[in-house]
Parts: structure tokens; C-alpha cells; sequence
């Protein structure tokens, strides 16, 4: 199929778009490029170093993880992206970690494993280049090659497995230094990209041959040994892996019905984005004059702090991403991860910075506001206490909330035992989530505090 000529300034267009729109980088910012090989990523460097170019970005370099999970294919990605950054001029940095070993070593699976491991090399990497660059790592970006196609296959896996809105939104733009230029974009636009580039490289190759010229820099393209203008891993095409029976099974089915699938399905994806945020902004608020977290290092009630500002309640969506990652990588233990849940998306980087495994309380007013706004509170705050790898049960967000009663007001005498070890009680000063060892000690202090009858 002839290829659009356009093809090439229009994908370069279209991202530097997205980058503007979402304010993801500029013409100072350090960027780190995640590659693995493979077209998305690829076609992501590509579009970077012509952005860099034309003073749209600052600093570009590559990272690459070699997980040796395909053996020879892997060392092959691994060189492939290497003379990729040689000609883009980047600084690379080249990671080697045997997945299989890790995840063995951990009992994690082997996907969750490579993601963790990627995203710490990639934050290794970004100080590395920050520091090249002479800029704060703060002001830095990693940029994933995640695109418009990777958005769906998350919410149609997403609603097989089930989620709360935040899931649904199916990937963010940024969280916090990760962002995704390419989201607005399709893989095969960004197949097509890569093949017209190729055209351009050989026409202009030669015509330099003809004139005995320099070979134009802007076009240039690296093949492998196999002449292939990216990587292919085999894997992607097993349909008995989840995220690939979607891609390859559902999504197509989809796209019959409407040619325009997936520009439809990503407007909807931003519409849900959109009422999310709004619904984040307004539970933080409520977080903020409703929950105090009990303080350290006593524990007491008289201890307790506010939670501040934003802060309570940022990153709500992301966490209920991260809950259906866990169901998803439970349904498929080689599933491509998204969202980059790694360790530059633990829990600590989110709000509810004040909350603890001590616990919070809910001050009385909380059981007036609107209940889906109290179940983002009461999820993020049980988050908070018990980790981020650890999954909130739906009945402990009901058994806080059934701590107020049918008027918002505090039952008092209500205690409920929660996720095995906390324990829920409230009395007029409000409702308290506490260790439920904390809980014992608290109680058996005061009815020693009883005058004996």
C-alpha cells in the first residue's frame, strides 16, 4: 500500500501537539527516550531527535533494558537500539537484568518484574542525563512510546476485569515524570512514519551518490541484520496472551463496525479523563477539611495531623489503574505493561502524604458529603496504610463507610474488623482506622481507666 508522503511531518505534528497541549516538555527539558525496539518505540526516537532539532525539546537520550528473556533476540533488540542512538547522536545507557532470576528470586511475576526494573534504570538514567544536560532532575521527562492502540487495549482489559472510573480513563498523559507523547497517535500511523522516513533516506541516499554529496542528516533509518526497520517480538502475536487476544481478537471486530474506532473510543477516554479530575479535585478538597492521619511516632489521637492541601487525594486515578493492573497481570503473567507502574509511580509520589500504617480518622462532617466522593477518600486513605502492592478490599470501603449512619452522622459503639488486621470504630468525635493491635491497646487502656464498681 502506497505510503502518504505527509506522513512524516504529520506524525512529528501531531505529537509535538500532545507535548504542547498536556505541557509534557519544551525546548529546555531533559528528555530520556524508553526503547525497546520495537515500531512505537522506535518511531518515538525518531520523532524526538526531529523535535530536538527544531528547538522543541532540550536533551534527548535513550535507554535501553535487556530482560534476556528471548535469548539471541533480546541481545539482538539490545544492538539494534544501540545503533539506533549512535545515529540519532544520543547518549545511551544500556541496562542488562535477568528477569526470570529476579522474578524467581521475588515471586513476582516476570512481567511485573520487568516493568519494575525498567523504570528504575529509566530513573537512573534520567539523573544521568540531567546532569549532562546541566538541568535539575525534577525538570526532566521520561517519555514512553505508548500510543492511542495501547489506550484501548487497556480499557477493553480493563472492563473485562473490571475498575473504578480512574481505570477507565486508560492512561494518563504524564505521571509525574513519565509522560506519553504518542497517545493521540495510532501504531500503524506510526509504522508509516517509520517507512516513508526509510523512502526519504534511500531517495535522498541517492540522489547524494549521484551528486557525490553529504547525506542529508533528517532522514536517516537503522536496520537490523535482517534489514527490518524495527524489532519484532514474536509474543505479541499469541492470542492466548490477554492483551494480545484484544488486540488481535477484539479490537479488529470493533473496527468494522466503525473505521473510526479508535478516534471515537479516545474522545470518550477523554471525556471519562475529564470528569475524573474534576471528581479527584473535589475529593482531595474533602480530604483535606474531613481526614486527619494519625501522627508519629505516638500514635495517639492527640498526635493526629491534616492531611495537606492537593496532596490528599492526587493520584487517585493512577491507584485504581494499578488495582486492575493487578487483576490484569493475575489473568495474563506475560501482559505488556501500561501505565509504567514502576517504582517512579510507587505509592509515596501520590497524595495522602500525611496518612500512614497508623491509621486516620474521618472527622464527623465527612459523612454528609456525596458518597462517591467518600469512597476516593476512604480508598486512598486504606491505600496509604497498607501499601501500594496491597489490594484495598471493595468491603473495607464499605465497612468505614457504614461507620455513619443513614443521617452522615457517626454510630457510635460501630467496630468492624477490615483487610484482616485494621479495625474500624467511631464515637461522636468521628470514625477512626487504626492497626487493629492499636485498636486492642487503645480499648484495653480505657476500660482500665474505669472506676471499679
Amino acid at each position: 500500500m502506497p505510503i502518504d508522503p505527509s506522513a512524516l511531518d504529520g506524525i512529528e505534528r501531531k505529537a509535538l501537539e500532545t507535548i504542547e497541549l498536556h505541557g509534557l516538555a519544551d525546548g529546555e527539558t531533559a528528555v530520556l527516550l524508553m526503547v525497546s525496539g520495537g515500531s512505537d518505540s522506535t518511531a518515538l526516537a525518531y520523532v524526538c531527535e526531529s523535535l530536538h532539532r527544531k528547538g522543541k525539546l532540550g536533551l534527548c537520550g535513550i535507554v535501553h533494558v535487556n530482560h534476556h528473556l528471548r535469548g539471541g533476540e533480546s541481545d539482538g533488540d539490545a544492538e539494534f537500539v544501540s545503533a539506533l542512538a549512535h545515529l540519532l547522536g544520543m547518549p545511551f545507557y544500556s541496562y542488562d537484568v535477568n528477569v526470570a532470576d529476579e522474578a524467581h528470586k521475588s515471586g513476582k511475576n516476570v512481567e511485573a518484574v520487568g516493568r519494575q526494573q525498567r523504570y528504575l534504570a529509566a530513573h537512573e538514567a534520567l539523573e544521568q542525563l540531567c546532569l549532562r544536560a546541566g538541568c535539575p532532575v525534577r525538570d526532566g521527562r521520561i517519555f514512553t512510546a505508548h500510543t492511542v492502540d495501547d489506550r484501548i487495549e487497556n480499557f477493553y482489559m480493563r472492563s473485562i476485569v473490571g475498575t473504578g472510573p480512574g481505570g477507565f480513563r486508560a492512561m494518563r498523559y504524564r505521571n509525574n515524570a513519565i509522560a506519553r507523547p504518542l497517545l493521540d497517535i495510532g501504531r500503524e500511523e506510526l509504522r508509516d512514519y517509520i517507512r516513508e522516513r526509510a523512502r526519504r533516506a534511500e531517495e535522498k541516499g541517492e540522489k547524494a551518490r549521484e551528486h557525490d554529496a553529504a547525506r542529508s542528516e533528517s532522514a536517516r533509518v537503522v536496520r537490523d541484520e535482517g534489514g527490518a526497520l524495527w524489532r519484532e517480538d514474536a509474543t505479541n502475536a499469541h492470542t492466548d496472551r490477554f492483551r494480545a487476544y484484544v488486540r488481535h481478537r477484539m479490537v479488529p471486530v470493533a473496527k468494522e463496525w466503525n473505521p473510526r474506532f479508535a478516534e471515537t473510543l479516545a474522545r470518550t477516554m477523554n471525556l471519562i479523563a475529564d470528569e475524573d479530575d474534576y471528581l479527584t479535585a473535589e475529593a482531595a478538597r474533602l480530604a483535606h477539611e474531613t481526614l486527619v492521619a494519625v501522627g508519629e511516632p505516638s500514635g495517639s489521637e492527640e498526635s493526629a495531623h491534616r492531611t495537606q492541601g492537593e496532596d490528599a487525594l492526587q493520584g487517585q486515578s493512577e491507584h485504581e489503574e494499578r488495582q486492575t493492573q493487578n487483576g490484569i497481570e493475575r489473568k495474563d503473567e506475560n501482559l505488556r505493561g501500561e501505565n509504567d507502574r514502576a517504582a517512579s509511580e510507587s505509592l509515596g509520589d501520590f497524595g495522602m502524604s500525611g496518612v500512614t500504617q497508623k491509621g486516620f480518622r474521618l472527622l464527623p462532617a465527612f459523612g454528609k458529603a456525596p458518597q462517591p466522593l467518600q469512597k476516593r477518600v476512604v480508598f486512598r486513605a486504606l491505600q496509604s496504610m497498607i501499601g501500594p502492592d496491597a489490594r484495598v478490599e471493595t468491603a473495607s470501603i464499605d465497612a468505614v463507610l457504614g461507620a455513619f449512619d443513614d443521617k452522615g452522622m457517626p454510630q457510635g459503639g460501630y467496630v468492624k474488623n477490615i483487610q484482616s488486621n485494621i479495625a474500624v470504630s467511631a464515637n461522636k468525635r468521628g470514625v477512626l482506622v487504626e492497626p487493629m493491635e492499636d485498636f486492642r491497646v487503645r480499648r484495653k487502656r480505657a476500660d482500665g481507666d474505669r472506676p471499679s464498681s
